[in-house]
């Protein structure tokens, strides 16, 4: 896990801190509907870490939910690519909502982005 962590984040603190930063952000905006700001904070997310799993899925997902499907699927192509395990079935293993209704938005909005069920 950590050779994974390391190897899609890159080796830079302050590019690893920010793109932290703004993951919490963009789940917190997916969890208050507020879909254009996932983008905003995703877009800067995947500027610093544009390999990096999470970052991916909440930008498939929060360009989905936001009605931009081309590049929902533009990035779930790429997020595939990287983790050809990636599944909406698997989701519920990587989302940090407990709430049935939450989980259940952000594997829509993957479901719309495209990647395999």
């Amino acid at each position: 896990m950590d050779d994974q962590l390391h190897h899609g984040l890159g080796h830079d603190p302050s590019g690893w801190e920010i793109a932290v930063s703004e993951a919490i952000k963009s789940y917190a905006f997916a969890y208050l509907d507020r879909y254009e700001e996932v983008v905003s904070c995703a877009t800067r997310l995947l500027a610093r870490q544009p390999n990096w799993l999470l970052g991916l899925r909440i930008t498939a997902i929060a360009q989905a939910l936001a009605g931009n499907l081309a590049e929902a699927r533009r990035v779930a192509a790429k997020l595939h690519r990287l983790d050809p395990s990636i599944r909406l079935a698997n989701l519920r293993e990587f989302s940090p909502y407990r709430r049935p209704a939450d989980l259940e938005r952000l594997i829509e909005g993957l479901r719309l982005a495209g990647p395999p069920e």
